[in-house]
């Protein structure tokens, strides 16, 4: 068997080793000098998923070395960042990752966040973050996608470098952050123009009309736009939509219960919408009345 593999070009042989798993090709590495050479291969830890596991220290620390691009921590319970990261300094090639509804402390997001600058898409879903974790989110320029959905900690002064920085931001899901009035302020101003898709759901004292005009004038150019639980906009703010956002694909207002039935149909007037979410503001009987007039929707 030896002989075989000496035969092989170091080509030939990462061919046989993109076919093994990531626990294998750690394995391989204690067999032999080429091997362990070989299972260190940037190519074989481009896309690594360690979802719903428990991670040892130093292990986080070690997929990022490796040179990952595209990384799955979701639901993962992340080591204490002292343990994970002293030996692991240099700037990740990381694109894309994944930590919704891990269990990783702000200390730890910070310290794995501190080695980002390519990302494109981020998801912090359900994570507790602070104003230094989003100071090293607003370090990567070329971020498109930010999922911070349910994440405890975002502040005004967080919103700074993300809103500053993000210029090629397409979609931002800021949902159920419990925002302060200040804080939804500051966003509906300075959000990116380029923006097309926003998730505001879940302020339900903090976002009022005014704001929703202001969101429009931003972000003129939205496709999907969710506003569901923010309790206190009324017809007004349906005006600001339907006459702002004439690119409007998908609106969302579920049980934003001061907006009256008799608004919606205005909504019609928007050719490019696709979908309209009320739930749980409409009577079965209402709704399909709702269906009849606006039959494209």
């Amino acid at each position: 068997l030896s002989d075989f593999w000496e035969t092989l070009s170091d080509e030939m042989a990462l061919c046989v080793f993109r076919w093994l798993s990531k626990s294998m090709l750690v394995r391989c590495a204690r067999v032999c000098k080429r091997f362990y050479r070989l299972s260190l291969d940037e190519t074989l830890w481009r896309r690594i998923d360690l979802s719903n596991k428990t991670l040892r220290p130093g292990v986080v620390g070690t997929v990022l070395d490796r040179g990952a691009a595209v990384v799955r921590f979701a639901k993962t319970e992340v080591a204490h960042p002292n343990s994970s990261f002293n030996q692991y300094p240099r700037l990740s090639k990381l694109q894309y990752l994944d930590l919704s509804m891990a269990v990783v402390s702000p200390q730890g997001l910070e310290e794995i966040l501190a080695t980002c600058q390519l990302l494109r898409k981020l998801s912090l879903e359900n994570c507790h973050i602070n104003d230094s974790v989003c100071g090293y989110i607003g370090q990567n320029r070329n971020l498109e996608v930010l999922n911070l959905c349910m994440c405890e900690g975002l502040t005004e002064n967080g919103l700074v470098p993300i809103c500053n920085n993000l210029q090629s931001l397409d979609a931002l899901n800021v949902g159920w952050t419990e925002m302060s009035r200040g804080a939804v302020v500051y966003l509906v101003i300075c959000l990116p123009q380029c923006l097309t898709k926003l998730n505001l759901s879940g302020c339900r004292e903090t976002l009022l009309d005014e704001d929703v005009e202001q969101l429009c004038g931003s972000c003129p150019g939205l496709k999907e736009l969710d506003l569901s639980d923010c309790t206190l906009l009324t017809h007004a703010a349906v005006d600001f939509i339907r006459t702002q956002l004439g690119s409007l694909e998908y609106i969302a207002l579920s049980r934003c219960y001061h907006i009256m039935p008799s608004c919606l149909p205005l909504f019609s007037n928007l050719k490019s919408l696709l979908a309209l979410d009320v739930f749980g503001m409409l009577k079965e009987a209402v709704l399909l009345q709702l269906k009849e007039v606006m039959p494209g929707i």
